[in-house]
């Protein structure tokens, strides 16, 4: 079972909402966030914040009573041919599973990144965007995680791509990544071990009903 209440205000250009959500005899989560956006000599940027906690339940052994939590903000700016995004996200040291999906506004995604499930992590996010034509953008990503998975042991992903994006109509959708990736783990004392240090690419083609 599952029960949730949410409250949604504007107050000029920040629109701010605040959430509650329980899942019975499993988790209680709460979430506030705010967004703004406004334009400065032409350039539209935008910011949105938000915190979320959640906390497992006794039942499934949470007997400290341990919150999960996040604490996130993302910053963007779009002067027409260029566009660019900085964001940032910190997990508590309990823990950083504040959502059931990778990709909900309770935790923050990248391409093979993500903050979601991942205890005392800092997460940064960057990419400046350019665009071609009206419908085709091309952008460098940039993204690097860390976080410690155990005591003593602190673990580091990045992630580094260029996409190009075209958007044929306004239900078709094809983009193209091609970059980096690397995974290290740390363990006080020890040397450095790496388990990824590759390449990676994707194509994707989208249409939307």
């Amino acid at each position: 079972d599952i029960s949730t209440v949410g409250a949604i205000t504007t107050l000029g250009p920040v629109s701010l909402d605040a959430w509650y959500l329980e899942m019975k005899d499993t988790f209680d989560s709460y979430t506030v966030g705010a967004k703004a956006a406004t334009e400065l000599s032409g350039v539209k940027l935008g910011a949105d914040a938000r915190w979320a906690s959640l906390e497992i339940d006794k039942e499934l052994g949470n007997d400290d009573g341990d919150k999960d939590t996040i604490a996130k903000i993302a910053l963007t700016a779009d002067a027409g041919l260029v566009d660019g995004k900085l964001a940032y996200a910190k997990t508590g040291k309990d823990g950083g599973t504040t959502a059931l999906d990778n990709d909900a506004n309770t935790t923050l995604l990248g391409w093979s990144l993500f903050a979601n499930g991942k205890a005392d992590a800092d997460y940064v996010q960057a990419v400046l965007g350019f665009d071609i034509l009206s419908n085709l953008n091309l952008s460098a990503n940039y993204g690097n995680i860390e976080w410690t998975p155990a005591d003593n042991t602190t673990q580091e992903q990045e992630e580094v791509y260029a996409q190009l994006l075209y958007k044929m109509s306004k239900n078709l959708t094809t983009y193209v990544r091609y970059g980096t990736y690397t995974d290290e783990t740390t363990v006080a004392g020890n040397p450095t071990t790496e388990a990824n240090d590759d390449t990676r690419g994707r194509l994707q083609v989208e249409y939307t009903f």
